[in-house]
């Protein structure tokens, strides 16, 4: 079946306007040299096979195909920004990204699209197959957007007729409303990205490197909790359990409600090289908070060893004695494990893997989710049917 989309493009506004045609030129001849060495002469045709209807960019497709008969534009250490740019051309892209020499490219392009790679992968690197599948999916891409960008502007055509018809429309003012509403958002994070965009980014939370009995740990600074904690299980790593007052047990209300043990009343916690005796309130279990924190350093203590949170510096400062400043740097993504928010021990493969997991349940979700419509659908139709045939059939009998 001929799927033709002119009428749909010419909606959207894709299609260019064609400029008068201009005079036909004279054929061109070209000479040939038969084997006896005369000459003679061949007309070429000039008539070439119009593009397909539904070329949805002509631009797009032109450099495309111009550029595929140029060579291949790279150089040692190129950004995947720089191969995309400097070679238009699908197939000349894909050849130099899975060549051995731009591993950097197909690596960082692996990072930012890893379903794409995957399916590169899954067609076995092959560069015609690749290039027709990459160009199917673009054309499939460019489709969708713009029966969507058609539906869309065939609403608002509705909106707009109705609200002219009647200004108090509530569908209409709705719409319309909605509309503005968007434009403020966008206009927003125009701005946001424009000023600070780093807000946009994962915020880490205040590490410090602490030790206790030789054994180093990323202490969690937090202002915002009453008293300095840790659990049972790292208490009893760190040999403190058995230092535990329990006449301090009871119960800790928050977020939830958590068993207290009891307290250790000085421990003994090196911090930048200097030891800070602690009181430590040790809670049941292991794990604090979401189970990814062994040690708080909390309010009570800050305040004993006149602490300040220094941000500009990224460092946690301890007045000690003769007014001298301790300071220790909170820690960096690098230093901390996955599970406190850093990238230690990260896993690409891992990670993709993950992802590619997620998103396939989405997709069965979505596809159940549809069949169980269809078959809802067709069960009220069957049930429409079934009172329309009951209807004919008591009509004779009440004549």
């Amino acid at each position: 079946m001929n799927l033709d989309f002119t009428n749909l493009l010419a909606q959207a506004g894709m299609l260019p306007t064609a400029p008068p045609r201009a005079p036909a030129p004279a054929p061109p001849s070209s000479t040939t040299v038969s084997s006896s060495g005369a000459s003679s002469t061949a007309v070429t045709s000039t008539t070439g096979s119009s593009p397909p209807s539904f070329f949805i960019n002509p631009n797009l497709f032109a450099q495309a195909n111009q550029a595929s008969v140029a060579p291949p534009v790279a150089w040692p250490g190129m950004t995947l920004d720089e191969l995309r740019q400097n070679n238009p051309s699908i197939k000349t892209m894909l050849t130099l990204l899975f060549s051995p020499t731009h591993e950097n490219c197909y690596k960082e392009w692996n990072f930012h699209e890893p379903t794409l790679i995957a399916k590169f992968e899954e067609l076995g690197k092959d560069v015609e197959r690749c290039t027709a599948w990459y160009n199917e999916a673009m054309i499939k891409g460019q489709i969708r957007h713009i029966s969507a960008k058609s539906n869309m502007e065939a609403k608002e055509v509705e909106m707009e007729r109705r609200l002219r018809a009647d200004p108090m429309d509530e569908e209409g003012n709705a719409y319309f409303g909605e509309k503005i509403r968007k434009k403020n958002v966008e206009e927003q994070y125009e701005l946001m990205m424009e000023q600070y965009p780093e807000s946009m980014g994962k915020i880490l939370m205040l590490y410090i490197e602490a030790e206790v009995s030789g054994i180093k740990f990323p202490g969690f600074v937090d202002s915002g909790a009453q008293m300095t904690i840790m659990s049972e299980e790292f208490a009893e790593k760190l040999g403190l359990l058995r230092l535990v007052d329990t006449r301090f047990a009871g119960t800790a209300v928050g977020v939830g409600t958590s068993k207290i043990l009891g307290k250790v009343h000085c421990a003994q916690i090196k911090i930048a090289g200097s030891v800070f005796p602690m009181s430590v309130t040790i809670m049941e279990g292991g794990g604090l908070g979401d189970k990814n924190m062994d040690f708080l350093l909390g309010l009570d203590m800050l305040k004993r060893h006149r602490c300040s949170i220094n941000l500009a510096a990224n460092q946690l400062e301890f007045l000690v004695a003769d007014g001298k400043m301790l300071a220790t740097p909170f820690l960096q993504e690098y230093q901390l494990d996955k599970n406190k928010g850093g990238t230690k021990g990260f896993s690409a493969e891992a990670s993709n893997a993950e992802l590619e997991s997620r998103m396939k349940e989405i997709e069965d979700s979505e596809m159940k989710e549809a069949a169980e419509k269809s078959l809802e659908g067709a069960k009220t139709e069957e049930a429409e049917e079934d009172a329309k045939m009951d209807d004919g059939d008591e009509k004779p009998a009440g004549a």
